[in-house]
């Protein structure tokens, strides 16, 4: 996953949670975040937050940097 993070144009990786949270990021901004247990979060669009959630994508609250989910333009998330 992070390699393909850092095919995107511009993508940077960086750590401001730890040496075991690798968070990806174009200009600046974060896009993902892999955990150090392998927890994956992913900042989406409203419409891909949707299509994610129709596929099976469960919902969960996020409680820490090393719980991931994959989170939507309005907070929402699924994991």
């Amino acid at each position: 996953m992070g390699e393909a993070c850092l095919a995107l144009p511009g993508a940077t990786m960086d750590h401001p949670f730890g040496p075991g949270h690798d968070a990806y990021k174009v200009g600046g901004k974060m896009f993902a975040l892999i955990g150090a247990e392998g927890g994956l979060s992913l900042k989406v669009s409203d419409t891909a937050y949707e299509v994610l959630t129709e596929e099976g994508a469960r919902r969960r609250p996020l409680s820490g940097a090393s719980e991931m989910g994959a989170s939507g333009p309005s907070g929402r998330l699924a994991g």
